[in-house]
């Protein structure tokens, strides 16, 4: 409370701050015709600001935050209240300059009516005065180009503006996510929200939630017609390139002359038949959720699904299919993550800071996810899509791709038949949680998520495919037991888990630093904590954000 208490008040100091320059850049633009983009980022970033008072503080939803988070906004706050104390100041010195630069008397041009006046007056010089260069015009220009140079100074506008909008952005993020989670518990009070996501960039967030809570409430899918899709011819590897070094989960193709990825639902006659409309309402409803247009108001959130066109039922191939649109500007043939792992030339892999940014786009992509309640129960190199630019060589890092959602679902609702039809081996399982494997397999939750994301983490970091032999040489298996099907068969689901976190412990540390091990073995032991283990959705989203997105995030911004 007390924490809660002393970030409202600095809370109220900033927003008198933000008040202050609102005003100064009000009546700058008297002067500057050309300061409307300074204007409008600022205005953002203000909106930003009274969301968080409207929500927070009148909401009382700062009382609900956790210790971290309240220092977090705390700190950003701090921030924000450095920077723009300095302004003022600077502001109040020279608009106090007396007659003839003389005493820093208090001077009534400080109040914003005043400043508005002598503004205006401006605009319109005086007549030269009768009584030369001491005379009383004199002094009132000298002390004119004071405040000018305080209001109108466009480059210290410009650098107040730009260095908030760093930490404004930061807030947001938090916002974000603390409404997402106090807020959105139902569809009403989700709806409710809607104003603010679009006004601060999360509306994609509280469209889907919308649409979890009530599938009626969306519009239908779009029934694509087989006829006008037209597949890609694969690819033939060349001998310098080898086999394939993965089974590909997607196929390329055009649909109405765009480029697009097309992922596959198969089902078993026996499934049609028992389930057949189950499985029709779940590809129908997928395709409605990645049919949501994103926001582009925030630079700060990665984007990291692609936008579907539509489905389409292929019932003699027995199998559905979802068309995704590659992003503009892109390649239509990407990459898998574990296809770049083993096929990249040492120029074209990834630097540091790439990986960390990789890792921050993905495991920020799975937590938008979990924050509207929703599993994906498919996270694994196969899944993550990397493009090339047009005429460019390397892969965009900073953009991946999470793919591979055809069997996601709400958290809340259980699993159709189908759904429980995993493609089974060694590549499939080393991604699955022990407690998921077997015919005692539990059901799907987050934590299983992120024991999968710590293993697809792991792999980036290494940068080598978690099933790499050379991964499992303490086991000393002979040559020919390095085979994927001789490997699963030697090393029992829990086994395989605890290989992983030994690998991980005696290899990630040197290669990406301790917070990145850190966060992997957070992941990879998620679902083995007390404080992680069947607790609430608020109290595992929180951990994870701190312990894993909030990481990567602070690393990428310094390398």
């Amino acid at each position: 409370m007390e924490v809660a208490g002393l970030t409202i008040t600095v809370f109220h100091e900033v927003y008198d701050l933000y008040m202050f320059i609102s005003q100064v850049i009000d009546d700058a633009r008297n002067q500057e015709k050309d300061l409307g983009d300074i204007a409008f980022k600022f205005t953002h970033q203000h909106s930003i600001l009274q969301t968080f008072g409207t929500r927070f503080i009148k909401g009382r939803i700062i009382y609900k935050l956790d210790s971290t988070n309240l220092r977090q906004i705390s700190e950003l706050l701090q921030r924000l209240k450095s920077s723009a104390q300095l302004y003022q100041n600077l502001f109040t010195k020279y608009t106090r300059q007396g007659d003839d630069g003389g005493s820093d008397g208090p001077c009534e041009c400080t109040d914003p009516t005043h400043l508005r006046q002598e503004t205006i007056y401006s605009s319109s010089p005086p007549a030269p005065s009768v009584r030369g260069g001491g005379g009383v015009v004199e002094r009132l220009r000298k002390k004119m180009s004071k405040v000018q140079w305080a209001l109108f100074d466009r480059q210290r506008l410009e650098a107040i503006v730009n260095e908030h909008k760093t930490w404004t952005d930061m807030l947001s993020e938090i916002i974000k996510w603390a409404l997402l989670l106090y807020s959105a518990e139902d569809y009403g009070q989700t709806k409710d929200l809607d104003e603010d996501a679009h006004r601060l960039g999360f509306s994609t967030l509280t469209t889907r939630r919308m649409m979890i809570l009530d599938p009626r409430q969306s519009t239908s899918a779009l029934n694509l017609d087989c006829g006008e899709i037209i597949f890609n011819a694969p690819k033939r590897p060349t001998k310098k390139e080898g086999p394939q070094p993965t089974e590909r989960t997607y196929s390329c193709a055009s649909v109405k002359g765009l480029k697009c990825l097309i992922e596959f639902k198969g089902y078993s006659s026996q499934h049609y038949h028992t389930d057949g409309d189950d499985i029709r309402e779940r590809i129908q409803f997928l395709a409605r959720l990645f049919s949501v247009e994103n926001d582009h108001v925030s630079s700060a959130s990665p984007i990291t699904s692609l936008a579907c066109l539509g489905y389409f039922h292929e019932p003699e191939k027995r199998r559905y299919g979802l068309a995704f649109q590659v992003p503009h500007g892109y390649s239509g043939r990407p990459f898998s993550l574990l296809d770049a792992i083993a096929k990249l030339e040492s120029d074209e892999r990834p630097t540091l800071g790439e990986r960390f940014g990789m890792a921050y786009a993905i495991s920020y992509g799975l937590m938008e996810w979990h924050l509207i309640e929703w599993v994906h129960k498919g996270i694994s190199g196969e899944n993550i899509y990397l493009f090339r630019p047009h005429r460019q060589k390397r892969c965009d890092f900073s953009s991946p791709r999470i793919g591979g959602f055809e069997y996601s679902r709400p958290q809340f609702q259980g699993s159709v038949a189908s759904d429980r039809v995993f493609r089974r081996g060694i590549r499939t399982n080393i991604y699955r949680h022990p407690d998921r494997q077997g015919n005692t397999a539990k059901p799907h939750q987050v934590v299983h998520d992120l024991y999968s994301l710590g293993v697809l983490l792991l792999e980036i970091g290494l940068w080598m495919d978690a099933t790499s032999p050379e991964l499992y040489q303490e086991k000393k298996l002979k040559p020919a037991e390095m085979k994927e099907l001789s490997l699963e068969k030697k090393l029992r689901p829990a086994e395989m888990k605890e290989n992983l976190i030994r690998q991980a412990r005696s290899r990630l540390g040197h290669i990406m630093g301790k917070r990145y091990l850190e966060a992997v073995l957070f992941c990879l032991q998620a679902a083995d904590e007390d404080q992680v283990q069947g607790a609430s959705l608020k109290l595992s989203a929180a951990a994870f954000k701190e312990h894993v997105v909030d990481v990567f995030e602070k690393a990428r911004m310094y390398l």
